[in-house]
Parts: structure tokens; C-alpha cells; sequence
């Protein structure tokens, strides 16, 4: 994913949804730009998956926490567990993040025992 520095322009924010075989859209190389966002939602259905997303650029890492396809709620609709989460954030809105950053999904299918 390549990130440009700021021009005149109305800032984005790009979705990336995670699936089993692919990403949609399959990257996101083009008309990101210093300020705008990227948002990893993991649309997995594949029981007991997860993914971390990783993002690197020169000496810089960004890594998601653990993302589930969904998180259990409570009668009122608040999250079970705080650390549950379905989507990773980015914000590109420091000098810093201009460049070329390698992104790498790492997914993870837990062995669950019925016993």
C-alpha cells in the first residue's frame, strides 16, 4: 500500500474487508493520502478463524489486535469481552506515514475440542 503526501483533496476512508481466500479490494495502492484511513474488517465465516494485521514501512510496525468475525454481547448490546474486536483502524495522518507500507494478514483457525 503506497501512501502519498497530503494534496488538495477531501480525506478518505477506504475499507478493506478480510475474507477466507482474499481481500476486497485486493490492495489498496492507489489515492490513499496522508490524513486519510483504512479500515481491516474481518468478514471471515470460517468457524474458529481470527486474523492480525500487520503494516511495515522502513522502521515503522502497526499491528492489529486479534480480529473475530463477531463479538458475543450482552441483553443490552455491549461487548462481553472489551478486547473483542472485528475491525482495525488506520489513520495516516502523521508525516511519518507517507511510503511504501508492506501489509501481511496472518490468519489463524483455532482447534476447539468438543469433548
Amino acid at each position: 500500500m503506497f501512501v502519498s503526501p497530503v494534496h488538495a483533496h477531501e480525506l478518505q476512508t477506504y475499507t478493506v474487508l478480510i475474507k477466507s481466500d482474499q481481500t476486497t479490494p485486493a490492495n489498496v495502492t492507489s489515492g490513499v493520502y496522508s490524513g486519510d484511513s483504512v479500515w481491516f474488517w474481518m468478514v471471515d465465516n470460517t468457524e474458529n478463524a481470527s486474523f492480525v494485521v500487520t503494516l511495515e514501512k522502513e522502521n515503522t510496525t502497526l499491528e492489529s489486535p486479534i480480529l473475530t468475525r463477531s463479538c458475543a454481547l450482552d441483553d443490552e448490546g455491549n461487548k462481553t469481552d472489551e478486547a473483542c474486536q472485528v475491525r482495525f483502524d488506520v489513520n495516516f495522518n502523521q508525516s511519518d506515514s507517507i511510503g511504501i507500507w508492506n501489509v501481511t494478514y496472518h490468519r489463524f483457525i483455532e482447534n476447539v475440542s468438543n469433548s
